[in-house]
């Protein structure tokens, strides 16, 4: 049995009709995201190699601890999606899925609050200079970004455990697509603002 020779214009067409329109909108999303927050650490890069000592003199730097246990407890998250996405796969799909979904919406419900806490145990205003402007923008803009994506993973967590995804999967890639960015916007968050200021 041979197969029909594979023009461009067929390629096209087998990968339009195979793409989720769900999943495409959520990569060219994150893609968005990823622009945007790449401004504020532009700014921040700038702002660095501008200032003759970085961060400011006579400032605390955000201690390690809790944005440390944080960080972990992020990518512990991401490692329960990419489990979750194993299991979109197998047999038992989408009950397989929500253990999983129900981890990480638990990972991210405490790194959010992780987060908050370590926002107010900093020991400078969002007003008081340049860094302290740029670390409570970029660490509430992710905060705010977790959040988003909690309410994305409960969504796709109740849809599956109710059985709506039976024949879906893409509500779940999409989610996991998030997730996965918010996890590196965390990583990244991490490194720049509380342990590249040492």
């Amino acid at each position: 049995m041979t197969t029909p020779d594979l023009t461009p214009e067929l390629a096209d067409q087998r990968a339009v009709r195979t793409a989720s329109s769900s999943v495409m909108g959520m990569t060219l999303f994150v893609a968005s995201e990823a622009v945007f927050f790449a401004a504020f650490f532009g700014v921040y890069a700038t702002s660095y190699t501008n200032a003759k000592t970085w961060p400011p003199a006579g400032m605390t730097v955000p201690t390690l601890l809790l944005p440390s246990i944080a960080v972990l407890v992020l990518l512990a998250s991401g490692a329960t999606m990419a489990r979750c996405m194993t299991r979109a796969h197998h047999t038992d799909y989408p009950r397989g899925v929500v253990p999983w979904l129900g981890s990480t919406v638990v990972g991210a419900v405490v790194f959010a609050a992780l987060v908050a806490v370590g926002m107010i145990e900093v020991d400078f205003s969002a007003g008081a200079g340049i860094y302290q402007s740029l670390f409570y923008v970029i660490v509430g803009l992710e905060l705010a970004h977790v959040v988003g994506g909690l309410v994305l993973l409960l969504l796709v967590l109740v849809r599956a455990g109710n059985g709506e995804l039976e024949l879906r999967r893409d509500p779940v890639q999409s989610a996991a697509i998030y997730w996965y960015f918010v996890v590196a916007l965390g990583v990244v968050v991490y490194l720049i603002l509380y342990v590249g200021v040492r």
